[in-house]
């Protein structure tokens, strides 16, 4: 017979018993161990972003925030494209490139990129234009977006699909955003210069 671990030479049934026991205590603190980084991570997605990491859309939406599926975005938000001192890219045209020249359905009035872009806006579909002529133009050579975050198509779609199916957009096929969630992403890959 076996002894016991507390009182050597005496066997024991207990002795098997508390071995059990220490295994499900081991495996219940490692679970707890290895789930702590996890929550720490969800978490630390916003300080990752404004320090200008940003993620595709697949991997916004599954919180991960790896450094292997980041990429450093330097790209300008809507209030910082109306700005005279930052060029546009030579696809477009500061007065003349219409909304519709590029994004499909068209805003009310026909707008310039440059009009919606000075409308201010930070929410609602104005909000969401706003930000995608500010996305087009940061993905526009030179890019200020690696084409691994997002292309140009990536982002007609993505208004395509919020201005003709109820204000949403499926960023994988199992997800659905919201007018914030698409507002969230679209800024993670814009900062302001310092």
């Amino acid at each position: 017979m076996a002894d016991s671990p507390r009182n050597p030479g005496k066997a024991g049934e207990r002795s098997g018993v508390r071995a059990v026991g220490s295994a499900g205590r081991r495996r219940l603190l490692q679970a707890g161990i290895s789930a702590a980084p996890v929550v720490m991570t969800v978490l630390s997605r916003p300080v990752l972003a404004s320090a200008g990491n940003c993620q595709s859309p697949s991997g916004f939406v599954s919180g991960n925030a790896s450094n292997a599926n980041l990429a450093f975005c330097q790209g300008l938000p809507p209030d910082q494209w109306v700005q005279p001192q930052n060029t546009w890219p030579s696809l477009y045209n500061r007065t003349t490139t219409l909304f519709k020249d590029v994004f499909a359905p068209d805003l009310i009035g026909s707008p310039t990129f440059l009009a919606v872009l000075q409308s201010g806006a930070t929410s609602g579909q104005a909000g969401i234009a706003s930000l995608c002529v500010a996305a087009a133009l940061n993905v526009a050579p030179p890019t200020r977006i690696p084409t691994s975050i997002y292309t140009l198509a990536t982002i007609q779609h993505l208004w395509h699909e919020y201005a003709t199916g109820g204000h949403v957009f499926h960023p994988t096929p199992a997800a659905v955003w919201n007018e914030a969630e698409i507002i969230d992403w679209l800024r993670t890959t814009m900062s302001s210069p310092v």
